[in-house]
């Protein structure tokens, strides 16, 4: 604790009054600290089991994640206090950009997937809960050298699942595709006939991808492992001397698994980051150890030997590894983000202040998506420019403000507390011996997170892949056991300081990696990016700030603060919870309800099911979609209510276009609809139906060669001139960017014919184009 540079420590015990003051209020504070810290642990615990990708937030997966850390946050803001000075500028500056981004889909509500958009906005807020929650438990030492230990170990423990991955899952994966490819494509939810584009994309993956751990995608877990390695090796330097002989080389064995497991992964960003780190490290070091620089000046030929070998070692891993994939698609790569960071630039040209808001960008990514990128991106794999887009520039620059001023608030501090060093040890934390208390929450909730995961997700079916997070959870426990020291409930300040610099370390390897590989929507690398963050720059408390009590107005004033606080802080939870997770449930449970009823054949209970989920959840696209489709087979099936179907379809269509109107995957489907039903009855008037809403797919996004070639088909069934240039379109794009799996060849449409009983029919689009360019069938 800081201030007028020296460390401030308060020791004193409560007296009666202040104890029975403390136990007067609404809750113990030093109880909620404890829970605050417990569920810090969990959530790092949480996002390592379920780390859910852009898309999956997007879609409500982390509802529950966010729930929790909005309450945490509530209850770390009361049990913690308030905080002063610049430390307060931060939590506002983050609890802003929360703000600017609900403000944001407020003014884009209009033409936006409202409930993707709440979903999104949900990361946002928990981005600031996070915020608050890691600065107040870092401002005790011992809470905040075991949630950097605790990341250490969750870093192993995904490195391990990753390397099972490696040896045992993809193999026998792969065995299991050759052997029956369309069995696993239905387990795993994909619609992809063979040869077509969506099949040769998760063939590339499932034979040339890197292991992935519990992320969706390798450049996700690299990030996560990065910051993780990092902390791994300065933890090792700190405590190298305190170390016996097994210890030592237990750790150096889990800094090699993890250290291999970044670059099993193959992601070019992860070397950046590191490569970025051991510069930064180097050149702190020379600037701040005059002693080295002097060393070094004495002893130039060892200088200069030295840079020579260094430099024929880079230059033969590069000779070495010049045909590799990984070496040569580097170029391809960087012009690939190039193209998203373009289009991104175009986005935000349209809208400056407010961008497209939250949980837009993969919709209205598709109208700015150059020719020749072929990727239907969830985020632009850059955290600021999806800061960006979706909040416009009042959002990136609430979020450089408070990244700069969190890394000044660091740089300072780490000096202050540096000469703090010079004081006795061990440091006791601001709050006395409640440090000493809250030792044991980190255990308490990382135990609770593991029994919850593994016992609730027994129970709803939602368990964790299990051979590998069982090898992984128990090989992490062991390395827990072996090198974390027992019984030591005090922290010195040069364990401290360390912790911290280590911490920021760890932040900045995991914000290097995200310039070009992700976003800030990834709870398995937020939540660990931003509790690094936080205990590199925590809060500062007054000494004695649980044991003090003020007396007169000044208390009645702090109490009606309090009070306040509380009753915003419920506030937020409440409308998180009935704008953000019950409409969901309902929505879910009436569609799980509708399942059921339509296998049975009871059509009357199963649409009735969809139409509670689509008013139980008002701005999800989703049931309304479903309840399109159910009308569609119910017109064609039941002719006696053939009108009655038809009507509800019509209504259902119109609601669906509504809630999606500036998706193209929603107008793509709508068009589906009415082209199966002239499959199957010949009708022109569905047929035309049909060819508006291609037509505006093909209008929200004008790069996807698929749209155009179904447009193209319907066109050329209705006798519509235009059909000849929307085909022309369709075989450009598919030639744009080389990439195979676009041509046409590979593409799947479904005919425009009257087809009976047999539809629906899909075909290569190639055939279909092959009538106006013969010369490219």
């Amino acid at each position: 604790m800081a201030k007028n540079r020296r460390v401030v420590v308060s020791t004193a015990p409560q007296s009666s009054a202040e104890a029975e003051t403390e136990h007067s209020a609404l809750f113990s504070r030093s109880a909620g600290i404890r829970v605050v810290i417990a569920m810090a642990a969990a959530s790092i615990i949480y996002s390592a089991y379920w780390t859910h990708d852009s898309i999956e937030v997007s879609q409500g997966a982390a509802r529950y994640l966010v729930t929790a850390l909005l309450l945490t946050s509530a209850i770390a803001g009361i049990s913690f206090g308030a905080v002063r000075g610049v430390d307060c500028i931060v939590d506002g500056l983050a609890w802003s950009l929360a703000g600017w981004m609900t403000l944001s889909l407020v003014v884009n509500a209009g033409h936006a997937n409202v409930r993707l958009g709440i979903n999104e906005l949900g990361w946002w807020l928990a981005t600031a809960a996070l915020v608050s929650i890691s600065r107040r438990v870092a401002a005790l030492p011992m809470p905040a050298l075991s949630l950097l230990r605790l990341i250490i170990a969750v870093s192993l423990g995904v490195a391990i699942y990753g390397w099972h991955q490696w040896f045992i899952g993809f193999p026998e994966m792969i065995a299991q595709y050759k052997a029956n490819p369309e069995a696993m494509l239905r387990q795993m939810g994909i619609v992809a006939d063979e040869n077509s584009a969506t099949r040769i994309v998760f063939e590339n993956r499932l034979y040339d991808g890197g292991p992935t751990g519990t992320f969706a995608l390798a450049n996700s877990m690299a990030a996560m492992l990065v910051g993780g390695m990092v902390a791994m090796i300065g933890l090792l330097f700190v405590e190298w001397r305190r170390m016996n002989v097994i210890r030592r080389a237990v750790w150096i064995t889990a800094i090699a698994i993890v250290g291999g497991m970044v670059l099993a992964t193959r992601s070019r960003s992860a070397m950046v980051a590191i490569v970025a780190i051991v510069l930064w490290l180097l050149i702190t070091q020379l600037r701040h150890r005059k002693w080295l620089v002097l060393a070094i000046i004495q002893r130039r030929h060892l200088l200069i030997a030295a840079t020579v070998f260094a430099s024929l070692v880079i230059a033969g891993l590069v000779y070495a590894m010049r045909n590799s994939e990984w070496v040569q698609q580097a170029p391809a790569s960087l012009a690939i983000r190039f193209r998203y960071w373009v289009a991104c630039g175009k986005m935000v040209l349209e809208s400056p202040w407010f961008g497209v808001g939250p949980g837009q960008f993969k919709s209205s990514y598709e109208a700015y998506r150059a020719e020749a990128s072929t990727e239907q991106i969830a985020d632009p794999h850059q955290f600021m420019l999806q800061t960006l887009t979706a909040g416009g520039l009042p959002s990136l620059l609430i979020l450089l403000a408070l990244l700069a001023l969190m890394i000044g608030i660091n740089r300072q501090r780490l000096r202050v507390v540096g000469e703090a060093k010079k004081l006795s040890s061990p440091l006791p934390a601001p709050h006395g011996e409640v440090n000493v208390l809250t030792s044991g929450s980190v255990m308490l909730g990382t135990l609770t997170a593991i029994i919850g995961v593994w016992v609730i997700g027994s129970a709803i079916g939602q368990l964790p892949t299990v051979e590998p997070a069982l090898l992984a959870t128990i090989m992490t426990i062991i390395f827990s056991a072996a090198v974390w020291y027992r019984g030591n409930a005090e922290v010195s300040v040069e364990q401290w300081h360390a912790a911290k610099k280590i911490s920021g370390y760890g932040a900045f390897a995991i914000g290097v990696d995200q310039l070009a590989s992700g976003g800030m929507t990834v709870p398995g690398v937020s939540v660990i990016a931003w509790m690094l963050l936080g205990i590199a720059v925590p809060v500062e408390f007054h000494a004695g700030l649980l044991a003090k009590r003020e007396s007169g107005n000044l208390a009645v004033s702090a109490q009606w603060r309090r009070y306040l606080l509380i009753v915003a802080s419920m506030a937020l939870v409440a409308s998180w919870y009935f704008v953000g997770v019950a409409p969901i449930e309902r929505s879910k449970h009436e569609q799980n309800q509708f399942a059921v009823a339509w296998a049975d054949g009871r059509v009357d209970v199963a649409t009735q099911s969809l139409q509670r989920a689509a008013v139980a959840d008002r701005w999800d696209v989703a049931p309304v979609l479903q309840l399109a489709n159910a009308y569609r087979t119910l017109a064609a099936t039941d002719l006696q209510r053939r009108e009655e179907w038809e009507a509800k379809w019509l209504a259902a269509e119109s609601e669906a276009a509504s809630r999606g109107s500036r998706d193209p995957v929603v107008m793509r489907q709508l068009g589906d609809h009415r082209l199966f039903r002239y499959q199957q009855w010949g009708e022109r008037a569905m047929l035309e139906a049909a060819s508006e809403w291609y037509g505006r797919a093909v209008e929200l996004s004008p790069s996807h060669e698929a749209y155009a070639a179904q447009w193209a088909e319907v066109l050329r069934e209705l006798g519509d001139r235009r059909a000849q240039e929307i085909a022309t379109r369709a075989i450009r794009l598919s030639f744009a960017g080389g990439y195979y799996e676009r041509m046409l060849d590979f593409t799947m449409i479904y005919e425009a014919k009257a087809l009976g009983k047999n539809s629906p029919k899909s075909v290569m689009a190639s055939q279909v184009l092959a009538e106006f360019f013969p010369e490219s069938g």
